[in-house]
């Protein structure tokens, strides 16, 4: 349409709201423009006005517009209500189970039909899905993952060894650290169902939800791990998680490099009650960061993405965080100074 290739002259639409129930009436209407300004014409066929430009029509067509947006708005609180109802009733709302899970439809009595694999979906509006265990294989790995992380091995450690054993996650591909990550905080192998964590009403992007917010069901599914071994795990990772003003930040990494004389990303993300390297680049930097083999950094302009020109070493942008002097200026050091006794020398 708007490249102006259009081999046809008219666009039957049958009312105003099949052209698109939009939050926004000017998106619609700004659509409509497209059109027009491409010679195609729009004519609603149901409508008992004519799409002539008149006053008349353009007050229509606003009227309908806002009503098209409001019934959409409706229709979600009404389908959102009774999706609550339903996780209340234990019934999982949409999307794929999860690992060492399957998802088995029932019928409007509770009575199995069936275990629906990967893509599939329930064709009756009566019918319902129900999670239950999956293979005894797959549900002992999540055990073992539990057992290892309790041991305190690393999420990445974990999936590491999991893609060497040749084991694949619930989507048939290897395992991240991440993945690692939601499956341990994942309520339902404990027998918990957790709607609403996530939410895009009416088009909008995604956003996370509150805990407030979720709606919970205990005991909707059988339990594959043990709870206490759960809120272990959990208890693990909240205490890794830290949450801590930027002058915080900044005095743990003065900490760590005195101790251990140097930063890398490795350093940074393995020390105990630091945020990980990515906190940091998410609090401080404009500029990226480039991690080499050698454990050198290197900061690039965070604009053109190319190497800023120095006549000395590359620095490090964690130098740059851990060396904030009292006038709030920040000193460059160069990466192949980082020693503890240039440190101490240049502390205040």
């Amino acid at each position: 349409m708007q490249s102006g290739r259009a081999d046809f002259a008219h666009l039957l639409v049958f009312d105003v709201s099949r052209w698109g129930r939009f939050q926004d009436v000017d998106e619609s209407a700004h659509y409509e423009f497209i059109c027009r300004k491409a010679g195609v014409k729009v004519a609603y066929c149901a409508e008992q006005f004519e799409n002539d430009g008149s006053l008349l029509a353009s007050i229509m067509k606003n009227i309908k517009r806002v009503m098209a947006a409001e019934f959409s708005r409706e229709l979600s609180a009404k389908v959102f209500a009774g999706s609550v109802r339903l996780t209340h009733r234990g019934f999982k709302m949409g999307g794929p189970a999860a690992y060492a899970l399957q998802r088995r439809l029932v019928d409007d009595q509770c009575r199995p039909k069936g275990i629906l694999t990967i893509g599939q979906r329930k064709s009756l509006l009566t019918d319902h899905v129900k999670l239950i265990p999956g293979a005894p294989n797959q549900v002992e790995i999540v055990n073992w993952i539990l057992h290892e992380y309790l041991r305190h091995k690393s999420q990445a450690a974990i999936a590491r060894e999991l893609n060497e054993r040749g084991i694949l996650n619930s989507q048939g591909r290897p395992w991240l650290g991440k993945a690692v990550g939601d499956l341990l905080r994942n309520e339902a192998y404990i027998g918990v169902l957790t709607y609403n964590r996530k939410s895009r009403k009416l088009g909008a992007k995604v956003t996370r939800n509150p805990r407030e917010l979720w709606i919970r069901k205990e005991n909707a599914i059988e339990p594959i791990v043990h709870r206490d071994a759960f809120r272990r795990a959990q208890k693990i990772m909240g205490e890794a998680r830290v949450s801590i003003p930027e002058e915080e930040m900044l005095l743990r990494l003065r900490k760590v490099l005195m101790k251990k004389g140097r930063l890398s990303k490795t350093i940074i993300n393995s020390s105990p009650g630091l945020p990980s390297m990515s906190s940091y680049l998410l609090h401080f930097g404009a500029c990226g960061i480039s991690i080499v083999s050698s454990g050198t950094t290197a900061i690039k302009d965070g604009l053109t993405n190319t190497p800023r020109t120095n006549d000395g070493p590359p620095f490090s942008l964690a130098m740059l965080l851990a060396f904030e002097m009292p006038s709030r200026d920040l000193v460059a050091v160069p990466s192949s100074m980082l020693r503890l006794n240039v440190f101490e020398s240049m502390m205040p």
